[in-house]
């Protein structure tokens, strides 16, 4: 199984299943009118905490637990990428804790359609992380500028298309995303 939202980590079906509940709303694309969602100075401390937490354990291949309040927050980070949260806060953007929650809910959601969708492991899917951030506070407009270009950038994808509609994220299945070059590769062996 291959998970792609700029960073990538495989995980069991199980770990989603059983730790986070499905999500039953469908977000709404971006729109300016959100209103601010602070975090708390208790908030941002969490949040470190779990970046640290979830460091070590890589480091020391320990296992993540994803259950309660604490493990959505974990999933959450994950699904963002440790780089990309940086990357933000860097430029002056803090997550609040909704939106860590809402991007775990997300990245379940998406977990989930990928199995239906393939049946087994041979899927994949990418999260549109800047739409999660967009739909969860208030962003500054450098942000907006940022995820104008990544879609741009993406080309004529299905997941473009399906990111410039809105959607958090994006489900292919490894079959026909390896299927174009196999046939390259023999046409041109066998020509």
């Amino acid at each position: 199984m291959y998970i792609n939202s700029i960073s990538s980590a495989p995980i069991s079906k199980k770990a989603f299943s059983e730790y986070i509940p499905a999500k039953t709303a469908d977000p709404e694309p971006y729109q300016s009118n959100f209103s601010d969602v602070p975090i708390s100075a208790e908030g941002q401390s969490r949040i470190e905490r779990e970046l640290q937490n979830m460091s070590s354990a890589k480091a020391s291949n320990e296992l993540i637990d994803f259950r309660g309040r604490e493990g959505q927050i974990r999933l959450g980070l994950m699904a963002l990428g440790q780089d990309q949260i940086s990357q933000w806060q860097e430029q002056g953007l803090e997550l609040s804790e909704e939106t860590i929650l809402a991007a775990a809910a997300t990245f379940n959601d998406a977990f989930q359609s990928m199995q239906a969708l393939t049946g087994s492991d041979a899927g994949s899917f990418a999260l549109n992380k800047h739409q999660i951030v967009m739909n969860s506070q208030n962003v500054p407009d450098w942000f907006v500028e940022e995820y104008q270009q990544q879609i741009e950038m993406m080309g004529a994808s299905d997941a473009a298309k399906a990111f410039k509609q809105g959607e958090l994220y994006s489900v292919a299945e490894i079959n026909k995303i390896r299927q174009q070059p196999m046939k390259q590769f023999l046409s041109v062996q066998y020509s």
